[in-house]
């Protein structure tokens, strides 16, 4: 892995020789800066997809021109995936651009790419915007219910229970121990070590949910610094189990739409918000750094509370008034 003033040489390489700088030398540094696994493996494959896609990997060769072939591979991709065909959804792609650009952004701030300004990277590649929530994205509480009553097991209805009464990330219920839940003054907390952007905060949680990770903790003992919930092996759930275990439940409970982990997340913040939350409250909850995302992820509460639309077509409806009631023609 590189160090500061390695980095520091390199950036003189490029001003005063031809010789090739792979990504590969500077990537490790970059990554060297997140504290969590899963963000760190997320920035590696995102950044070595873009080298792959644009048939590069010398740092000095990526250009304007690159970056557009890139953005057009990740539209191309977009199609694919809204024709059925594969393809990447719009929210990998937002993912894949964001990690590019921060990484690029570390390049350039070392002097590696003084050609490429954030500024500029950001001209050349294109977000898509973020997907719109709908009901059919969140549960109701009887299909809530339904889900946990088809956990197989105290070690999956705990699970359950704490995704949906916590609004956490798969991630971060995955890489939880046991002392990670805990209570005091009255109230029971979650301290998410595991947070997007290696952010540490803490979530609270009803009653309720306390009571079943106690049972849980009861039925399989271990020490505080185990994994909360455990695999068969031992070691911490991985995200792809979580995924499984939340899709079998939902069939068993017969919801007949899909359901992950992330639908639980979605559900706990429509309904506190149904609850009246506010949503600076629940931006801190869900470990959000912009409102606004919390704003779309409660899309399906702020249709719930405005009022319902009414049946123009109606017997009693009743017909609005206009001035061809007076006598005159009506031109339209």
């Amino acid at each position: 892995m590189a160090t500061a003033e390695e980095l520091t040489r390199l950036a003189e390489q490029i001003h005063r020789a031809d010789q090739p700088v792979h990504f590969e030398d500077v990537l490790e540094r970059f990554l060297a800066s997140k504290d969590s696994p899963n963000t760190r493996a997320q920035y590696r494959r995102c950044v070595r997809d873009f080298f792959e896609r644009v048939g590069e990997s010398d740092l000095r060769a990526i250009d304007g021109d690159c970056l557009i072939r890139y953005n057009e591979s990740m539209r191309r991709a977009r199609k694919l995936r809204e024709d059925g065909r594969g393809g990447l959804a719009a929210d990998t792609i937002r993912t894949r651009i964001y990690s590019v650009r921060s990484f690029l952004r570390f390049c350039y701030a070392y002097g590696l790419t003084p050609h490429l300004s954030p500024e500029r990277v950001a001209e050349f590649t294109t977000v898509p915007r973020a997907k719109e929530l709908t009901q059919k994205d969140v549960l109701d509480r009887a299909e809530a219910r339904a889900l946990i009553e088809a956990a197989d097991g105290l070690r999956d209805r705990a699970l359950i229970v704490l995704l949906l009464q916590s609004g956490l990330r798969v991630s971060e219920a995955a890489q939880l121990r046991r002392e990670d839940v805990y209570d005091a003054g009255g109230r029971y907390w979650v301290d998410v070590n595991a947070g997007k952007g290696d952010r540490q905060r803490e979530v609270e949680i009803p009653r309720a949910a306390w009571e079943v990770i106690c049972q849980w903790r009861r039925e399989s003992p271990g020490t505080r610094s185990d994994p909360l919930f455990p695999s068969r092996k031992g070691g911490f759930l991985q995200r792809v189990q979580i995924y499984r275990i939340v899709r079998r439940c939902a069939k068993r409970a017969g919801i007949d739409r899909p359901v992950s982990p992330h639908t639980l997340r979605h559900t706990y913040a429509n309904q506190q918000r149904l609850l009246g939350e506010r949503l600076e409250v629940l931006a801190l909850q869900l470990g959000h750094r912009q409102i606004e995302t919390t704003r779309r992820y409660t899309q399906p509460a702020r249709l719930r509370i405005r009022r319902r639309v009414k049946d123009w077509m109606a017997d009693d409806a009743g017909e609005p008034h206009s001035r061809s009631d007076e006598g005159g023609d009506a031109t339209g």
